[in-house]
């Protein structure tokens, strides 16, 4: 490979452990990297030379958990940021109904697609009662892994 070619930046995606975005992207920062965490969880973006993401790999802070060989154009990276704005402008901080007593499907994690109520809500989690093999486990779930069951 050419040195113009890597010289070149372009950005690369990483993969992060659940709510370990925040740590990564200011670990990428404090090293000269140019990011982006998108609205999904569990990713940061991050553009720079191919030899300087080879570099930071073998350096990487608690919460990385691999840099995918994904490279992801400009155009991209914008609609995502664009797509980022939106959903700020369209959804109020604190908009959400409160979910106590609400009956609920898991949609992510171990629990994935296990039905039970929510008994009670702190911050962005939810304590769940589901039931494990028949007995009623309470469960403590991130809110954006909750949707109402129909």
């Amino acid at each position: 490979m050419s040195d113009d070619v890597r010289a070149q930046k372009k950005w690369y995606t990483i993969q992060v452990l659940s709510r370990h975005e925040k740590r990564v992207e200011q670990f990428m920062v404090q090293n000269g990297v140019q990011t982006f965490i998108p609205v999904f969880t569990g990713y940061v973006f991050a553009r720079c030379t191919d030899d300087r993401i080879a570099e930071l790999a073998k350096h990487h802070p608690q919460g990385l958990s691999c840099i995918l060989p994904y490279k992801i154009s400009e155009d991209q990276i914008e609609r995502m940021r664009k797509e980022k704005e939106q959903f700020a402008k369209t959804t109020p901080p604190k908009a959400r109904r409160k979910l106590a007593g609400e009956r609920v499907v898991i949609t992510n994690g171990p629990f994935k697609d296990f039905q039970g109520e929510v008994i009670q809500e702190a911050q962005e989690k939810a304590h769940v009662r589901i039931l494990i093999f028949g007995r009623p486990t309470p469960v403590i779930i991130d809110i954006a892994d909750i949707q109402l069951a129909q």
